[in-house]
C-alpha cells in the first residue's frame, strides 16, 4: 500500500513539516508500506534522506498550496495510485483537500491550530498539547481526530531510545542551542550572547544549525571569540544523541520539544513564529519546560537569568524531565499508522512496565494449559526471567496493544542461527476474534524484516486445537513430530522464502 506525502520547507517555513511527515514514512515503510514524496522544494540537505525512504518528485505549479499545485498533486497521486495523501501544512486550504478526496484517495491532514477547515480529510492530527476538538468543528462526519502528544511523530532514529531514562545530575554545564531549521530572525545569536553572561565557570555549549539557515556563517567568527567551548553542527543526522549529552537544552516551539521531552531534556522555549506560542504555553503549564516567551519581546537578561536559575535547580530540572517523557512516549507514529492501515492491535517492543501484564497473562489458566510446564509463575521467578529475556539481544519480544494501548496479546522469538521460534499468547478478553492468527502474522513481518531468520518454529501441544488452526491460518506447515521436555509436540514451521515467493506471485498479501 502506497502513501503519498505532500509538504514543504524553507528558509522561511523552516524544516518541521517535512522531518514530522518523515518519521510517518519510516514508520508506515516499517509495516510493509510503500511511500512517494511530492515537495515544491528542491533543498539538498533534505533530497538524500527522503530518498533514502520512497520515491521523491519535485512539483513545478506555482505558488505551493494554489489551485495548480492542487491540480497538479492530485494528478501525480491517481499516476502514482496512492491508498493514503498526508498533507502538513499551511499553505493547504480546504479546496486542496476536496481535489484530493475527489480523487479517491484516503488523506490525512497534519495540523497545529486548525487553519483549513471545513476538513475533508479522513484524519485530522495535531501532535500538540493544546490540540482540541473544538478546533475542527467544521469537519465532515467521517473524519476522525488524532489529537494530542500520544500521537507525537518521531523519527525513527529515537526508536532505540524507548525505555531509556535521564539521570539528573546535581550541577549541569552541557547546554543545546536549537532554534529550528531556519532561524530567520537570527535568534540564536541572541540566546549565544545571553550565554556569555552565565554564571557557570565550565560551560560546554553545542549549537545546532539547521540545514536552510541562510546566515550560519556569521556564528563561525563567533565561537572563536567565545569565553566558553562552543561547537557549531548544522544539519545533524544524531539528534538522540546531543539530546543525551545535553544537561539542558534553548528551543524554539517546534516538534524539536516532542524530541527533548521524549528524551527527558528539560528546556526553556523561546516562541519563534505564531503557531509556536500555544506550544510554549502549554509546556509551561503542564510542566514539561520553561516558557521564555516571544523572541522579539525577550530581553538578552531574562534569557541569561532564566540560564542560571535553572542550572542551579536540579529539583525543578528533574521533574520537567520526568514530566516529559512521561508525556511522549515515541509510539505517535506507530499509532497513526495503526490508524491507516485499519489495525485491531500493532506491535511494540516490551518495555519493563510490561512486566505484570505479562505475569498476570502468563498465568492466566488457558496459558498455563497449553505450556509445556503447567505450574503457576511465581513473581519473583518472572521477574529474574523478565529482565533477562528482555535484555537478551538473541530474543525479539513485542507486546500487542490495543488503540488504547491495552494488553492484546505478545510474540516472543528466540533467535539461533537464521532459525527462530516462536511463543504466542493472547489475553483472556481478546480471544476468539482471530487474533492469534493476526498476532503471529504480525510478530513474523517483524522478525523478516528485522532479522536474517530464515525458518520460523512453532512446538505445539498436540491437543492444543486452537493454537494448531491459528499456525496453520497464519501459514505455518506441520514439519513432523518432536519431543519438548519429554512430551510429544507438533513441529509446525514458516520459511521465509515460502512467504516471499507467495507475495511475488499474488497468492499472498505479505509485505
Amino acid at each position: 500500500m502506497r502513501a503519498v506525502i505532500r509538504a514543504d520547507a524553507g528558509p522561511q517555513i523552516g524544516l518541521g513539516h517535512v522531518m514530522r511527515c518523515l518519521a510517518l514514512a519510516q514508520a508506515w515503510r516499517a509495516e510493509g508500506g510503500e511511500v512517494s514524496f511530492l515537495t515544491a522544494t528542491d533543498l539538498p540537505v533534505l533530497r538524500p534522506r527522503l530518498e533514502v525512504e520512497g520515491d521523491l518528485q519535485i512539483l513545478q505549479a506555482s505558488p505551493p498550496g494554489g489551485f495548480a499545485d492542487a491540480q497538479e498533486t492530485a494528478r501525480m497521486v491517481q499516476e502514482i495510485g496512492a491508498r493514503w495523501v498526508v498533507l502538513d501544512g499551511y499553505h493547504f486550504t480546504a479546496g486542496f483537500q476536496r481535489l484530493i478526496k475527489d480523487g479517491g484517495s484516503r488523506l490525512i491532514v497534519i495540523d497545529d491550530y486548525g487553519h483549513a477547515a471545513p476538513y475533508r480529510a479522513d484524519f485530522i492530527l495535531n501532535q500538540n498539547m493544546h490540540a482540541h476538538e473544538r478546533l475542527y468543528g467544521d469537519r465532515e462526519d467521517y473524519t476522525r481526530l488524532l489529537l494530542g502528544c500520544r500521537y507525537a511523530l518521531l523519527r525513527r532514529e529515537y526508536w532505540s531510545w524507548q525505555g531509556w531514562r535521564r539521570e539528573i545530575s546535581e550541577t549541569s554545564s552541557k547546554i543545546l542551542v536549537t532554534l529550528g531549521g531556519a532561524d530567520p530572525n537570527r535568534v540564536t545569536l541572541k540566546v549565544l550572547e545571553a550565554l556569555e553572561q552565565v554564571k557557570a565557570d565550565d560551560l560546554e555549549i553545542t549549537v545546532i544549525v539547521g540545514g536552510v539557515n541562510s546566515w550560519c556563517h556569521h556564528l563561525s567568527n563567533r565561537a572563536e571569540k567565545y569565553p566558553f567551548p562552543l561547537r557549531i553542527l548544522k544539519n545533524v543526522d544524531d539528534m538522540p544523541r546531543l539530546l543525551a549529552w545535553a544537561d539542558l537544552a534553548i528551543t524554539a516551539g517546534g516538534s524539536t520539544c516532542w524530541e527533548m521531552a521524549f528524551m527527558g531534556l528539560p528546556g526553556l522555549v523561546i516562541s519563534c513564529a505564531d503557531n509556536q506560542r500555544p506550544v510554549a504555553e502549554n509546556l509551561q503549564s503542564g510542566g514539561v519546560a520553561l516558557n521564555l516567551g516571544w523572541h522579539e519581546h525577550l530581553a538578552v537578561r531574562q534569557i541569561t537569568q532564566a540560564v542560571d536559575r535553572l542550572l542551579a535547580e536540579p529539583e525543578t530540572r528533574r521533574q520537567l524531565s520526568r514530566r516529559g517523557q512521561k508525556l511522549v512516549d515515541g509510539e505517535g507514529a506507530a499509532r497513526v499508522v495503526m490508524q491507516m492501515r485499519n489495525e485491531p492491535f500493532r506491535l511494540r517492543r516490551v518495555r519493563p512496565e510490561d512486566c505484570r501484564a505479562i505475569w498476570s497473562l502468563a498465568n492466566d489458566p488457558e496459558v498455563r494449559q497449553a505450556s509445556f510446564s503447567q505450574e503457576p509463575i511465581p513473581w519473583e521467578n518472572h521477574l529474574l526471567w523478565f529482565n533477562r529475556v528482555s535484555k537478551d539481544p538473541g530474543q525479539l519480544f513485542f507486546l500487542a496493544v490495543d488503540h488504547q494501548d491495552a494488553p492484546v496479546g505478545q510474540v516472543r522469538f528466540e533467535l539461533d542461527n537464521h532459525r527462530a521460534i516462536i511463543h504466542v499468547s493472547l489475553a483472556p478478553n481478546q480471544r476468539g476474534r482471530g487474533y492469534g492468527r493476526q498476532i503471529i502474522d504480525a510478530g513474523a513481518r517483524q522478525i523478516f524484516r528485522q532479522t536474517e531468520t530464515a525458518v520460523i518454529d512453532a512446538f505445539i501441544k498436540m491437543d492444543n486445537v486452537r493454537s494448531i488452526r491459528a499456525f496453520e491460518a497464519a501459514g505455518f506447515k506441520k514439519a513432523g513430530v518432536r519431543i519438548v521436555r519429554g512430551r510429544k509436540t507438533w513441529h509446525y514451521s514458516l520459511n521465509r522464502l515460502e512467504i516471499f515467493s507467495n507475495v511475488f506471485n499474488g497468492k499472498r498479501n505479505f509485505p
